[in-house]
């Protein structure tokens, strides 16, 4: 990456935290989401804003975590848990709803802990350990189908085609400026 990507990119950060205020006064909603296997495209389509969260580095965050997740979970859990608990971050000071990919049941705990004790509403994307096997494949797809009716009933209307496919076109080109 460049370092004109990368200076576009800290400003977009640095902006964002206001544009998203706004957005929310307008009564957008927020999810905030983790993990590595998020169809972002799926969650803005239904018209959520989806934001990543996530920071690294930080025993501070680890340490908050630990208040409420087993010291016997990982340090990046600890960390993400830690987020909520200190409430400083403007990112997750957005979200209204937290969506999670269980790529492991780590995960899937912080996502129970952050509901229970910060009062946001979860939803969870269970992921196979093998997409590759007919089997992973169809538990992935079962998996994903429950995720669009939880997040459609929140969202209060279905997912449409043409929405989703415009979201998708969206994203990709995101994607495609990264690279």
């Amino acid at each position: 990456m460049s370092l004109r990507t990368l200076s576009k990119i800290t400003e977009a950060l640095q902006r964002r935290p206001a544009e998203l205020a706004a957005e929310r006064a307008a009564g957008a909603k927020v999810a905030g989401w983790f993990g590595y296997n998020m169809p972002e495209e799926i969650v803005h389509a239904l018209g959520f804003i989806p934001v990543r969260l996530g920071t690294g580095g930080s025993e501070r965050l680890v340490e908050l975590g630990s208040r409420h997740i087993s010291t016997k979970n990982c340090v990046f859990t600890r960390q993400l848990t830690g987020l909520f608990e200190e409430k400083k971050d403007p990112y997750v000071n957005s979200v209204d709803l937290l969506a999670i990919d269980t790529t492991c049941l780590q995960l899937f705990r912080a996502g129970e802990v952050i509901e229970h004790y910060y009062k946001i509403k979860t939803v969870f994307l269970g992921v196979p350990r093998n997409f590759t096997t007919p089997e992973g494949r169809e538990y992935f797809f079962r998996e994903l189908e429950s995720f669009v009716a939880e997040l459609e009933q929140i969202a209060g209307r279905k997912l449409d085609t043409e929405q989703l496919r415009q979201s998708i076109e969206i994203y990709n080109g995101i994607r495609h400026a990264l690279q």
